[in-house]
């Protein structure tokens, strides 16, 4: 296991399960408040997430089946917002 890449071993889910933790934590609520959020607070929102969407991506793409489908899909999410929340 020495030889696995850090974000396929142990820790490394343990750092999606932690990084998935951080993003709960930063949405709860916002669900609520969509009517009078604006562009700003969204793209202030995702730039603190995005390190933890990195983070969660490796271990989203080993869910069988459908984790590599998943990941693409939220890494196309994430290029959306790329460009409309330049960091």
């Amino acid at each position: 296991m020495s030889n696995q890449d850090e974000s396929t071993g142990a820790n490394g889910e343990r750092e999606a399960i932690e990084a998935l933790g951080h993003i709960e934590g930063e949405l709860r609520g916002g669900g609520a408040a969509l009517e009078r959020v604006d562009a700003a607070d969204l793209c202030a929102t995702y730039q603190r997430i995005k390190p933890f969407l990195e983070r969660v991506l490796p271990w989203l793409e080993r869910i069988p089946r459908y984790g590599r489908q998943l990941a693409a899909a939220v890494r196309f999410l994430m290029s959306v917002a790329d460009r409309l929340c330049p960091g």
